[in-house]
């Protein structure tokens, strides 16, 4: 249940139902003794005339090994033909396998990570050495990366042994004739030349038997197909490992295959057993210090764009590892901040918080003395992080750690925007501390505003001069002031933003006070990203203080222009949200319709829910109103009625 495909098929059986959605399953159970038979009897195409008791006790044997997983029951039967205990004998035109050899010769295990280290305990020492450390570097193995550390780290030195070939022999029927134990097709003709064959189609073997082989035993030169030729993993296995080889031994043993591309020269695990039971390989007194020279190796060799898509593998290793000091704990934990970021930006955030806090505790007592950009950095990273994942209370404390230092309030916003979401979240007087904290932070960038009360007529003042000055402009005239990026200026935009939700549940009169602040910046200062969400509230006051709604819907059609200019697609669900209050005034139902579907899905694709689920709900209304059927609406609300907690 931990695997992450059980985690989302999981998630999407809870949500089927409330998002009303098709899900269909397919139950793939353990097999047992008479589906393995019948598994067999088709791999060795034995037809329908073939008594099923003669493969009973093979299909037994296998039951018994593999306790029916099918991942499991493949390995097993491709480690059969491997070892010669299950066979084709060309001259008797059968398969040969002998049970009591096979009880023997194999052995029981608990796990599917059990048994495939013994298979890999059977490959030369060098191969198993290789294919160890490349199970720390993540599922897909880069031959480019893989030298590299060959040549550099000392875990694979020593592989001399590496030439011993293992199960390579070739064993005799019961006549005492040797073997040819694999079949060979013609490729042109497609003729049948083993049972275990049926035809070539468009260049390709359909045998199922190709399960245990694979593509790579194509023969160019005499235009037949080989299925797991044991003398070509004996000739590769009398080569040394150091040039490739030992991915082609791994190939032919089912244990890696090749990226689809034809210029492709990477590799993956079949399967995470396979790449676990790698990992098992290495004594576990000797994991830190080969997890430990793996880290730094990469880290030393790597250049920059290598280095970043290895950033994970790189520190996960190093954490593991421990035992650093003095300096290289410093740079550890630059490594973790730079690997806390990436997965931020991938929304991956606990894995940012996880990264963050290692990071965190690597700092010396010190930090905020001699190492501030980076206790700035992690501490920011890990509230950011801390947030979305909702571990509110780690996140206080690193909050109430790092507002206690020194620094100015535009270096502490990253932290102060989750506070006052947390806030206002946190119960039925949570927007009073939200609002407080965004009128302290208002006042230290030099924007000061009176806490509990405001003089009403002072706003009313503010918006007779902004009416005046919309009046007189034209739609266009938008467009001609000036963008800005100017930092500061963006983050006082935004907290008059945040000020004017929060008074949803508080002072309404703060909401009037901020949308006329955020017109007045926007007219002597320019235009941000947030403007086009402002215009609309502004022309909403025009219509419902004056009932002026073509200057209302001026001002949203100035805000459209906006965002048809500049691409603020964040701003797309606030803003069409709030011109529907002016739009609906002058404007077509269709048309309304079509906006609020569009401000729904951008606003659920870049993760605004909030506006994304208004525009939803103001929708209702609409479709009944341009004749909608009930059917219709009805089968919309019962969605838009479940998302708000599936998102």
């Amino acid at each position: 249940e931990e695997h992450a495909l059980s985690k989302m098929c999981a998630e999407l059986r809870k949500n089927a139902l409330e998002l009303q959605f098709g899900m269909s399953e397919l139950q793939i159970h353990e097999f047992c003794v008479h589906d393995i038979n019948d598994i067999l009897m088709e791999l060795m195409h034995l037809g329908d005339n073939w008594n099923s008791s003669n493969t009973r006790e093979l299909a037994e044997i296998c039951h018994r090994r593999t306790h029916g997983n099918a991942f499991f029951l493949v390995m097993f039967l491709r480690e059969l033909c491997s070892t010669n205990l299950l066979s084709f004998n060309i001259g008797s035109y059968q398969w040969d396998w002998d049970p009591a050899k096979i009880i023997a010769q194999t052995s029981a295990t608990e796990n599917v990570v059990e048994f495939m280290k013994n298979i890999l305990q059977t490959l030369p020492t060098g191969v198993q050495k290789r294919l160890s450390v490349a199970a720390y570097l993540g599922n897909v193995l880069k031959p480019k990366t893989l030298n590299l550390l060959w040549s550099h780290i000392s875990f694979t030195a020593n592989d001399d042994d590496s030439v011993k070939t293992t199960g390579t022999s070739t064993s005799s029927d019961q006549n005492g004739d040797s073997a040819n134990h694999f079949p060979v097709v013609d490729r042109e003709a497609g003729e049948l030349i083993g049972p275990g064959e049926v035809r070539v189609e468009n260049g390709r073997s359909s045998n199922a038997l190709d399960m245990f082989g694979n593509d790579s035993n194509l023969d160019s030169q005499s235009s037949v197909i080989k299925i797991m030729d044991r003398t070509d993993i004996g000739k590769d296995m009398d080569e040394s490992p150091t040039d490739g080889t030992w991915l082609r031994i791994a190939q032919k043993k089912g244990l890696v295959e090749r990226l689809k591309g034809e210029t492709s020269t990477e590799y993956r695990w079949v399967h995470d057993k396979v790449q676990e039971a790698a990992m098992s390989l290495v004594a576990a007194e000797d994991l830190p210090a080969l997890k430990k020279e793996i880290g730094e190796t990469l880290l030393s060799q790597l250049d920059s764009n290598d280095l970043d898509s290895h950033i994970f593998v790189i520190v996960n290793l190093i954490n593991e590892a421990e035992g650093e000091e003095g300096d290289a704990r410093l740079e550890l934990a630059s490594l973790n901040q730079l690997a806390a970021t990436k997965a931020a930006r991938c929304c991956a955030f606990e894995a940012a918080a996880k990264y963050a806090n290692q990071g965190i505790t690597l700092l010396p007592d010190d930090r905020w003395i001699n190492h501030r950009a980076l206790s700035l950095e992690l501490f920011s990273t890990a509230i950011e992080s801390e947030h979305r994942c909702g571990l509110i209370g780690q996140m206080k404390r690193h909050y109430d750690e790092f507002v206690a230092q020194d620094f100015d309030v535009l270096e502490k916003m990253r932290a102060h925007t989750p506070m006052i979401d947390v806030h206002f979240a946190d119960s039925a007087d949570g927007w009073q501390k939200a609002q407080d904290l965004v009128l302290d932070l208002l006042a230290e960038y030099g924007l000061k505003l009176p806490k509990r009360t405001f003089p009403i007529v002072l706003s009313m003042l503010s918006l007779v001069k902004l009416k005046r000055q919309f009046t007189k402009m034209k739609v266009s005239d938008i467009l001609k002031l000036p963008l800005t990026n100017d930092r500061e200026h963006l983050e006082v935009v935004k907290l008059l933003s945040r000020l004017g939700t929060i008074s949803y549940r508080g002072d309404k009169t703060y909401m009037v006070l901020a949308v006329l602040e955020n017109a007045k910046l926007i007219m002597k200062v320019g235009i941000t990203e947030l403007s086009p969400s402002v215009l609309p509230q502004l022309g909403f006051l025009f219509s419902l203080i004056w009932k002026d709604f073509r200057l209302g819907y001026k001002c949203g059609e100035m805000a459209m222009q906006l965002l048809s200019k500049y691409n603020f697609r964040d701003a797309v669900p606030q803003t069409i949200m709030m011109n529907i209050l002016n739009a609906a005034f002058l404007d077509p139902l269709i048309r309304l319709d079509t906006s609020l579907k569009k401000a729904y899905r951008i606003g659920t694709s870049i993760g605004d829910t909030h506006h994304a689920m208004i525009c939803a709900y103001q929708r209702i209304p609409v479709q009944l109103a341009i004749g909608s059927s009930l059917d219709r609406v009805e089968r919309d609300c019962r969605k838009y009625c479940a998302q708000p907690t599936a998102l």
